[in-house]
């Protein structure tokens, strides 16, 4: 079947002529007077959904990420202090090379 197909895709692949043969088959289903009711119900529905969706997206960032920031904080520390302990230890030996160096 060829069809007017929409170049810019609309919200989930939609074309517009499947778009205009949902919203009439709503106007016929529905009728004209409540569908700006059903319209306004399901924008309530489509908010909530996100709200809740954004809640749940936080409450699994908080859950997972934040505890992963503060053991890489902590690695990162410990990291420094692992790099510093080196740094002195290869200073000590390069400091007996230097004086071993000197006495000859």
């Amino acid at each position: 079947m060829i069809g007017f197909r929409s170049p810019v895709p609309l919200m989930f692949s939609v074309s517009l002529p499947e778009l205009l043969l949902v919203f009439g088959a709503l106007l016929i289903a529905i009728g004209p007077d409540k569908l700006p009711q059903a319209a306004r119900t399901f924008g309530k529905f489509m908010a909530g959904l996100k709200r809740n969706s954004d809640a749940l997206r936080k409450e699994f960032y908080n859950a997972v990420y934040e505890p992963l920031e503060d053991d890489i904080q902590s690695t990162k520390r410990t990291l420094t202090a692992v790099k510093q302990d080196i740094d002195s230890e290869v200073k000590a030996i390069t400091d007996l090379e230097t004086e071993e160096e000197t006495r000859e």
